[in-house]
């Protein structure tokens, strides 16, 4: 995930290969689900998130047998 930290747009590259189709969720600290998206062949995406408000969110990353987990962080104004 990157930048890190992020303000409007990030951009997500999975570590390993997508093996079928890859998604991502943007999860706050509390467990919900704010964003879902899917990411392309090579396992990327270019997330825009101007409605995350500032905090530590969770990017969940994954495909059919694949997870990963990384921190995400929207500074404040």
């Amino acid at each position: 995930v990157y930048p890190n930290p992020a303000h409007e747009l990030f951009y997500i590259t999975s570590k390993e290969s997508i093996q079928g189709r890859g998604s991502f969720s943007i999860i706050n600290l509390s467990g919900a689900v704010l964003l879902r998206g899917i990411l392309n062949a090579e396992g990327h995406a270019e997330v825009h998130s101007p409605n995350l408000a500032p905090g530590l969110y969770i990017v969940h990353v994954e495909d059919d047998v694949y997870q990963e987990h990384h921190k995400l962080l929207i500074p404040g104004q």
